[in-house]
C-alpha cells in the first residue's frame, strides 16, 4: 500500500509545473537553488549547540553538555536528511520533464 501511495507521488511530482529551472516566466528562485543554500543553513543547530554545550561545560554540567551537543546534532542530521530527499526529488522531476532536454 505504501509503495502505491509512493508511486502516485511520484507521477503526481512529474507532471506538477514549479519553477525546477530557469523558467522565464518566473520571477524568483528555482526551487533547486532554494534547496542548495539551504544546505548551508543546516550547521546552525550544531553550531548553536556547540556554543551551548561550552558555556555548559565551563559551569560544570557535563550530562548537560552532552544533550545539548547531542540534540543538536540530532537536528542537523534530520535537517540534512530532508533536505537531501528534497534535491533527489527535484532533480528526478527535473530529468523526467516532458520537455526535458538532458535525457
Amino acid at each position: 500500500m505504501a509503495n502505491k501511495k509512493l508511486r502516485n507521488l511520484f507521477k503526481d511530482l512529474e507532471y506538477y509545473d514549479i519553477p525546477t529551472g530557469q523558467n522565464p516566466k518566473t520571477q524568483s528562485d528555482s526551487l533547486l537553488k532554494l534547496i542548495e543554500s539551504g544546505k548551508k543553513l543546516c550547521l546552525a543547530p550544531i553550531v548553536a549547540a556547540g556554543t551551548m554545550g561550552i558555556s555548559q561545560l565551563g559551569q560544570g554540567a557535563y550530562v548537560a553538555a552532552l544533550l545539548t551537543v547531542g540534540t543538536g546534532s540530532a537536528m542537523t542530521i534530520v535537517l540534512i536528511g530532508t533536505l537531501a530527499v528534497g534535491d533527489v526529488l527535484v532533480r528526478h522531476m527535473i530529468h523526467n520533464r516532458p520537455d526535458s532536454q538532458d535525457r
